[in-house]
């Protein structure tokens, strides 16, 4: 996968500036981690952008939720 060889490269740069090799790297650097952004980018656009959401299943939520769905049930409407 693209996105993963665009991290190894960027802890490979990381680990060759620590070593003292700057000139060459920063800009390496710099082009990877462009890279990296633009793949998440892509990769967000082909999951449709949805983020995932975090629910608290208290009782009353869930209470909430279900009668939703009995209401949506009972209404004949499809794909709840």
């Amino acid at each position: 996968m693209a996105l993963a060889q665009v991290e190894r490269k960027i802890a490979n740069y990381t680990r060759a500036m620590a070593r003292g090799d700057f000139a060459s790297l920063e800009t390496a650097l710099g082009a990877a981690e462009q890279r990296r952004e633009t793949l998440q980018t892509e990769l967000a656009k082909l999951d449709g952008g949805q983020q995932t959401a975090i629910i608290q299943l208290t009782p009353a939520a869930l209470e909430h939720r279900l009668q939703g769905m009995t209401g949506k049930l009972r209404s004949g409407v499809n794909g709840f």
